[in-house]
């Protein structure tokens, strides 16, 4: 991608602050949740320029003509061009990351394991969902795992795990909303049991 070469500012929403800071500046805005589109918008009223790079660049975001939806990154040179793998190719002066705890990943922080780790945990997470009969296609589900999960990615980035009583909110919370939606034929209440494993 060739970031390390790039000469332009390099920031993340976490040290985001006021739009007026990208005054007449051309800023490329990554990410597609909350935080990307809720900054562009701040951002755009000032800016020369914004361009908001997401793996799903059909989403309007503003009504602003110095805003433009792209899909994403394909490469950053050393003369502050960006390019895209839309095609489109904008000269940036900053660079804005929206993308949560990978902030830490691209500051050097958290170093990611190599491909071979990763390939390797993959099969085993096929393997296990394979012994509890749970179909491929519920691959990136974690209902019944969300809080294993979050307690894996809280060790790998040396955070403190999601207190217990948040979890038994948690599941507290969604019993009495799978409740509420199998009384109005919403939901069959037996089948969400099995699936999520949550009341167990």
């Amino acid at each position: 991608m060739g970031i390390e070469k790039w000469p332009g500012e390099q920031i993340h929403s976490h040290n985001y602050r006021v739009p007026e800071t990208f005054q007449d500046q051309v800023v490329v805005v990554i990410g597609d949740s909350a935080s990307a589109h809720d900054i562009s918008g701040e951002i755009v009223k000032f800016a020369k320029e914004v361009h908001l790079s997401s793996r799903s660049p059909g989403v309007k975001v503003s009504n602003y003509d110095s805003i433009w939806q792209h899909s994403k990154i394909e490469c950053v040179y050393k003369n502050g061009d960006v390019s895209f793998e839309d095609g489109a190719s904008v000269h940036a002066d900053i660079i804005l990351y929206c993308t949560g705890w990978v902030a830490r990943v691209l500051s050097g922080k958290v170093l990611l394991p190599s491909e071979k780790e990763m390939l390797a945990d993959i099969e085993k997470h096929y393997q296990r969902m394979e012994e509890v009969g749970k179909p491929k296609h519920h691959t990136h589900s974690l209902h019944s795992d969300e809080f294993e999960y979050l307690d894996w990615l809280a060790a790998e980035t040396g955070e403190a795990k999601v207190d217990e009583r948040l979890k038994e909110m948690y599941r507290t919370i969604y019993k009495l909303l799978a409740k509420f939606l199998a009384d109005r034929g919403r939901i069959n209440f037996k089948e969400m049991v099995v699936e999520t494993g949550v009341f167990e």
